[in-house]
């Protein structure tokens, strides 16, 4: 999605960087240099998966040299095969403090082994971006031949801490000039680049992309509960919502990622009820519960799918009656449930079942560069939910309703919903993960694409 976005504003290129992914994860950039991860593998995984696909853009593999069992040649063949267009030394040792740093270059794990990879890469034709902080480096790397340099004094501040930044504007400037003269006394043609340290605004052009889910969750500050469901992992590869692969496994695996970094707030699970492959839903709770969800929500869910397919599924026992006996044993065990419902009927369904909180889906939500458009009105998306509450409400005086969905993509858009319904409240998952990253990306790329280059003289 943020590749999508950044290319829709005018981005030149986009970095596959592991910085990027952690920061996403509720970390900061400084996790890039650890060694919690494989972090070559790590990039290819999310790179090739949920980047490439997603954009026409160039996509820069960032390589992390000083990981003792690479095979340069054999890695940089793989990059080429799967697509990227170009190579950087991320991470590299300038981010490292001098000691460790020291002891990588003794083992023949520093900065050489990061120039040989892009000279390596610039013969297999790939581009080449290098990642300097010195006159030094910059002068070494130039005449290896890279195409363009990122001056890059120090890792991203935090926000979330407000730290102080290493390194002030002003000398900043200074440093970047007297390293860009450097480089273009050696290359007249070569691109310099600014990142990292003080730079949060609009002061440069160029792209790392992450997955926001987890730092979406870190800051969704005022949100009651925080629901999470594998479909939303396609929105954030910048895809229509879609279900991919094992639902319920990849829903499990956020729950460590997600808890890692939220603990005052409910996290409620997405559950495939109808999962052939986890019959028993007694122990597909109990696993949830165990994963650390506070409660649970009948999703991907058939009420939303139409007549044919729910049809099919009923006919093997695999139906809505799933969604619903989860709903009841969920009740039973005391575990805090929302169900989504589409109908009247699902609706009473769920409430009988014991549903602490329904949630009428009006339809998959609208707008943005992946929305389904499809005409509904918010006064059509009210009629529904109506309809919706009142079947609910027969059966239970006390069952809450929140809705979600169709028409009902933005905060403005609740006005009337909350005016004329009986919610209390909305869900959201594309309004609140897609469309907001979606604009904040692109109005970004665009606001760095916009600062004009000085005027040679």
């Amino acid at each position: 999605m943020a590749a999508r976005a950044a290319e829709r504003a005018g981005a030149d290129f986009v970095l596959a960087l592991n910085a990027g992914r952690f920061r996403a994860m509720g970390g900061s950039s400084p996790a890039s240099i650890l060694p919690i991860r494989n972090s070559n593998e790590f990039v290819a995984g999310f790179g090739r998966t949920e980047i490439l696909p997603s954009t026409k853009l160039p996509v820069f593999f960032g390589a992390c040299t000083f990981d003792p069992q690479l095979d340069i040649d054999r890695w940089l063949d793989r990059i080429s095969r799967w697509g990227f267009s170009g190579g950087t030394n991320f991470p590299s040792v300038i981010h490292i403090d001098d000691y460790r740093r020291s002891l990588l270059e003794k083992c023949g794990l520093g900065y050489a082994r990061e120039i040989e990879l892009l000279v390596k890469a610039a013969k297999r034709g790939l581009m080449t971006i290098a990642y300097t902080r010195t006159q030094s480096e910059a002068r070494r790397m130039v005449e290896a031949g890279t195409q363009a340099i990122c001056i890059n004094f120090n890792l991203n501040r935090g926000v979330e801490s407000a730290s102080d930044p290493s390194i002030s504007l002003s000398e900043l400037a200074a440093r970047t000039s007297a390293v860009a003269r450097v480089a273009q006394s050696v290359d007249r043609n070569v691109i310099c680049l600014l990142g990292g340290g003080p730079i949060t605004k609009s002061r440069l052009a160029w792209s790392s992309i992450q997955r926001p889910s987890t730092r979406l969750a870190k800051s969704a500050r005022g949100a009651d509960m925080l629901v999470v469901y594998s479909t939303g992992l396609s929105r954030l590869m910048g895809l229509p919502t879609s279900r991919i692969g094992d639902s319920n496994a990849r829903t499990l695996e956020l729950a460590a990622e997600i808890r890692n970094v939220v603990s005052s707030v409910p996290v409620v699970g997405g559950i495939e009820a109808w999962d052939p492959l986890r019959l028993d839903l007694d122990a597909l709770l109990d696993k949830f519960w165990a994963a650390g969800f506070s409660g649970v929500i009948n999703y991907p869910t058939i009420s939303t799918m139409g007549d044919t397919w729910r049809d099919r599924r009923g006919r093997v026992g695999l139906g809505f009656e799933r969604e619903v006996e989860l709903i009841a044993l969920a009740r039973k065990k005391n575990i805090f449930s929302l169900a989504y419902v589409a109908s009247p009927q699902d609706a009473k369904a769920m409430a009988s079942a014991g549903a602490d909180c329904i949630v009428p889906h009006v339809g998959a939500t609208r707008g943005g560069l992946v929305g389904h458009e499809d005409g509904q009105s918010i006064k059509e998306a009210i009629r529904r939910i109506n309809e919706i509450n009142a079947a609910a409400l027969t059966v239970r005086s006390d069952v809450l309703s929140l809705c979600h969905g169709g028409a009902i993509a933005e905060p403005e858009d609740t006005i009337e919903v909350y005016r004329t319904t009986a919610c209390v409240g909305f869900v959201g998952a594309s309004s609140i993960e897609r469309l907001p990253i979606e604009r904040a990306v692109k109005t970004a790329a665009a606001d760095f694409k916009a600062v004009p280059l000085p005027q040679a003289h």
